[in-house]
């Protein structure tokens, strides 16, 4: 049995564009749509859209947030950024034990004119990133920038460990 009690207002609303939308608005007590909603809208497309007031504005609309045929579109605020107001992190991820490990992916919006515009993932914390296989360490980059292509632990800037001597 599914209970709406606990919800402070929804309403299903049909928007100017003609689609239609069903949303909960948790931040008011009115069907006047504001900045806090999830949608459910139906329109070109079914998609699902989180924090925005103007679903439809574009194919994504304005939101944070928005699963459209199984694509996801995810707007960065830069409120994850810790380098310059010139970086995005769109995703971040942190354990939840004692002494959490970071990863992120970045994104670089410098000027037009520099090569500086690029995209960076990878942890944040000095915790070595690893490419895995079969649950198995495949590739690994130490946070001191040793790499290491099957073993964990690279002694030299490049370490490649092999059981056969198959060279190229």
């Amino acid at each position: 049995m599914l209970e709406f009690t606990a919800v402070q207002v929804w309403f299903p609303y049909t928007l100017a564009t003609s689609a239609d939308a069903f949303y909960i608005n948790l931040s008011g007590s009115s069907p006047t749509r504001t900045s806090g909603c999830l949608y459910l809208v139906s329109d070109t497309g079914n998609k699902m859209i989180f924090n925005t007031n103007t679903p439809n504005t574009s194919l994504f609309g304005t939101a944070r947030l928005t699963l459209n045929f199984g694509n996801v579109y995810i707007k960065a605020s830069n409120a994850l950024n810790e380098v310059t107001a010139n970086y995005d992190m769109p995703i971040f991820m942190e354990s939840s034990n004692a002494s959490p490990i970071g990863f992120g992916l970045q994104l670089s919006n410098a000027t037009n004119a520099t090569s500086t515009n690029s995209a960076y993932f990878g942890t944040t914390t000095t915790n070595d990133l690893v490419l895995m296989t079969g649950n198995t360490r495949r590739l690994t980059i130490t946070s001191a920038g040793r790499v290491g292509i099957g073993t964990g632990s690279p002694k030299a800037p490049l370490r490649v460990a092999q059981s056969n001597y198959n060279f190229v």
